[in-house]
């Protein structure tokens, strides 16, 4: 049976103390740098919130409702009159032209992809619209086939990815 402690022990110990300590600071460099990075980005998501996204909602929800209604405005009808194809194409452009004035210019100082992805979404959705209002072969704008063609499904699409982006930024 020993008489006392092991001297060896004694030896090791502040070689295990400093590399416990060494592990503490690997740890707490990695927690700074992780709460630095995590703050700024918070930062940035509530400017984005504060200054483009919550003043804008009703530039978003109206470009959204009016390009909608496009649909409900061929509802039943049968469009054969160039005159208002035009001015339905003339409208969805003018929805497009207050969108990307009042909403999307703001987003290039933040993100320029983020700018360039959502005004092209709305330039391919205007794009579609068009070619869905200038077909002279549809007359019937609720029961173009196939389905997913309508106005109505190709902006549904298009919101959904335009707030994939928004919600995606950071």
């Amino acid at each position: 049976m020993p008489d006392g402690p092991n001297p060896q022990i004694f030896l090791w110990a502040p070689t295990i103390s400093a590399f416990v300590s060494f592990i503490n600071l690997v740890f707490v460099a990695l927690l700074f740098k992780f709460n630095r990075q995590k703050d700024r980005t918070d930062r940035k998501i509530k400017w984005f919130q504060e200054l483009v996204y919550s003043p804008n909602k009703e530039v978003i929800k109206n470009f959204f409702e009016v390009l909608h209604r496009l649909q409900e405005k061929t509802k039943g009808n049968s469009v054969t009159d160039n005159d208002t194809r035009i001015a339905l194409i003339n409208e969805a452009k003018a929805a497009r032209t207050t969108f990307l004035a009042e909403f999307v210019d703001m987003l290039g100082p933040l993100n320029e992809k983020l700018k360039r992805n959502i005004s092209e979404e709305v330039e391919n959705l205007i794009d579609d619209i068009t070619k869905i209002l200038d077909d002279d072969t549809i007359h019937d704008f609720t029961n173009i086939s196939p389905p997913k063609t309508t106005i109505s499904s190709r902006v549904r699409r298009s919101k959904v990815r335009i707030f994939n982006e928004l919600f995606g930024f950071e």
